[in-house]
């Protein structure tokens, strides 16, 4: 089923592809600790399954991010999408319709968190939160648009920001996404939203955020701040 899904998904056939999705991620893993533990998952949470940690497990999962994050057009570029291999080592859960997944990095950070447009799943990125939680996911970092005000009501605290770099920007996008993205997102600091490091704190109570909370500071010392605040808060442990 597995390798039905990915010649139809690399033939351009995502519907197909997406029609045996669900039995593609429990494929995947081959026999053996991988799937059991993808289908384990699978009957506990059937809105979002496991990828097995294998080379054809990260590539069918980057192939799930990279679809869901073009989907969105220009607001796409708030989510980063790695390689393939960028996801060795990472826990990743998709949904069981291959349209939304995100992963967690053995140091606790939540990354490529996306669903895509077409998706008919509701609350995903408060279901993925939640499962996130169980499995050790405190930190992340979003551009200070309506994303943190979303993270801001799953408990997760602004600690340190940085200022929108748009040179860096249309560096790593193009003018053409940049400029689609800055009008998308005009309503925040005039398109040029701040980059925000926030972390789970359970003392913390959840409030619309855009704007506000965390120090600002150059990348590296918004970062340090960020790992200060773990610390404190028992996550370095």
């Amino acid at each position: 089923m597995a390798g039905e899904a990915f010649t139809q998904a690399a033939q351009g056939n995502r519907g197909a592809a997406l029609g045996n999705a669900a039995l593609s991620i429990l494929d995947i893993g081959g026999s053996g600790a991988g799937l059991k533990a993808a289908y384990r998952n699978a009957r506990q949470s059937p809105e979002l399954v496991d990828i097995p940690q294998t080379p054809e497990g990260r590539k069918y999962f980057q192939g799930i991010l990279a679809e869901a994050q073009d989907s969105q057009g220009p607001l796409g570029s708030q989510v980063s999408v790695y390689e393939p291999e960028a996801y060795k080592g990472m826990s990743m859960t998709a949904s069981p319709n291959a349209d939304a997944g995100y992963a967690i990095s053995p140091e606790g950070e939540i990354v490529s968190l996306v669903k895509s447009k077409d998706s008919k799943m509701k609350g995903f990125a408060g279901k993925a939160l939640k499962r996130a939680k169980d499995d050790g996911g405190v930190f992340l970092n979003a551009f200070d648009t309506e994303l943190t005000n979303l993270y801001g009501k799953a408990g997760f605290k602004p600690v340190s920001r940085v200022g929108f770099d748009e040179e860096m920007f249309r560096s790593e996008i193009g003018d053409e996404a940049v400029d689609e993205f800055m009008k998308a997102n005009a309503r925040f600091n005039e398109g040029r939203p701040d980059l925000v490091f926030m972390v789970r704190d359970p003392e913390f109570t959840p409030k619309a955020m855009s704007g506000q909370g965390g120090q600002k500071a150059e990348y590296d010392e918004a970062y340090d701040i960020l790992l200060r605040e773990m610390n404190r808060l028992g996550y370095n442990d």
